[in-house]
């Protein structure tokens, strides 16, 4: 592979700082090259709304009275991009480290100044971490409460006494710490409006075009390259320079294409995030392409698209199809909407078990084994039937924080 050839190849790879200090790099090594920086002197900002905020424009308000370097800058807005609509942060710190081009200490030091000054239990990246930093927030927190949140995994497996021992705690002072933790909100990010990013977070923005989608790369968040050079130019700098900027160029074209056949596939996800996806993998975009699905792996790594409904990450139109054979293609998210009404209609006081789920699936065509029930279960944060039941005499649930 050519050096001009290995350049474009990374170029594809690469998104936000990473991309940006690749390039910075090619630009001060040759004199040819120009560019126009993304700017990142300031968080962005909302219009002041008087009430019902977003969850992204709260944190923006509150983030904005403090002082932060440009280097912390860059970390904020990873940190918002990664952040859930529950307020919960899913994106490893590594991958934002990396992303940043920050040390992991950095981000780790960042994200605990954002967490003290966001809302209480935003940017949590589990349960006890966004119960406990609630409980810090307001000084509740104690040795007990915090063993407690130490152990959650035991309230979830209804071993109750091995707990309170752990707690140092009897029974009935365990009800009580568990009735503090009740109190708690686990997702804190629901109690704002569901309002995205600005659109210059984003790589790509897709809008309606008649009664298809649109798809154009965000000018704004991709950094431009230019050549700037004289009659005597060394031939070899320029000819790398023109590489660079026809790389940008194929880039900017490759990742509008491979967007393009995916919101055409997953039209109806683009437009409604109830709707189920299509079982689309990337050899069918890259065979519809012409392009080898290592091309198309690169293009959609670590993308983004603004979207009428919000931010989706472009990696989300991918969607594996319904395991087994004779499915049609059926994909996972038909699967999981049928389990999910099956559950919601079931006795309140038998539930369903992985088995009997399993059974009628196949009522609606769909073969899978229990093992795979169990699974998609998981996914759907839906609890295993024992501790879905209700007592029938009114007493209390196994699980006090389900």
């Amino acid at each position: 592979m050519s050096h001009a050839m290995k350049t474009s190849v990374r170029i594809l790879s690469l998104t936000g700082a990473t991309l940006d200090a690749f390039l910075s790099d090619l630009v001060a090594a040759n004199p040819y090259l120009r560019r126009r920086r993304r700017a990142y002197g300031s968080l962005p900002e909302y219009p002041i709304a008087e009430r019902n905020q977003s969850m992204h424009q709260s944190v923006l308000e509150r983030l904005s009275l403090e002082r932060f370097d440009l280097p912390e800058r860059k970390i904020v807005m990873a940190l918002l991009e990664g952040l859930e609509p529950t307020g919960w942060m899913t994106e490893p710190l590594e991958r934002i480290a990396k992303r940043t081009g920050a040390s992991i200490t950095s981000v780790q030091t960042t994200l605990k100044r954002v967490q003290d000054i966001a809302p209480a239990g935003m940017f949590a990246r589990s349960l006890s971490e966004c119960l406990r930093l609630q409980l810090e927030r307001n000084g509740e927190l104690t040795w007990d409460l915090s063993a407690l949140l130490g152990n959650l995994s035991l309230v979830a497996e209804g071993r109750l006494e091995e707990l309170a021992e752990k707690c140092d705690c009897s029974l009935d002072d365990l009800t009580t710490l568990l009735g503090q933790l009740r109190r708690l909100d686990p997702k804190p990010g629901l109690q704002f409006d569901v309002t995205p990013l600005p659109p210059a977070q984003c790589d790509l923005i897709v809008r309606r075009d008649g009664t298809g989608w649109r798809v154009e790369s965000n000018e704004e968040e991709t950094p431009s390259l230019s050549i700037e050079a004289g009659p005597d130019a060394d031939a070899t700098l320029l000819a790398e320079a023109r590489s660079v900027v026809d790389a940008m160029a194929l880039r900017r074209e490759t990742s509008v294409r491979v967007a393009s056949v995916l919101v055409e596939l997953q039209s109806d996800f683009v437009a409604d995030a109830t709707a189920p996806r299509k079982p689309v993998r990337q050899a069918d975009v890259a065979n519809r392409l012409s392009l080898h699905a290592s091309t198309v792996s690169r293009a959609v790594r670590d993308r983004t698209l603004d979207v009428p409904r919000g931010r989706l990450p472009l990696k989300s139109l991918f969607c594996p199809g319904a395991p087994g054979d004779g499915h049609d293609g059926l994909s996972q998210d038909a699967v999981l909407i049928q389990m999910r009404k099956l559950v919601a209609s079931e006795s309140r006081h038998r539930p369903l078990t992985d088995g009997e789920i399993a059974r009628a699936l196949v009522d609606s065509r769909v073969t899978i084994a229990r093992r795979t029930v169990a699974k998609y279960r998981h996914m759907l944060g839906i609890a295993a039937a024992p501790r879905r039941a209700e007592p029938a005499n009114g007493g209390t649930l196994s699980c006090p924080l389900g």
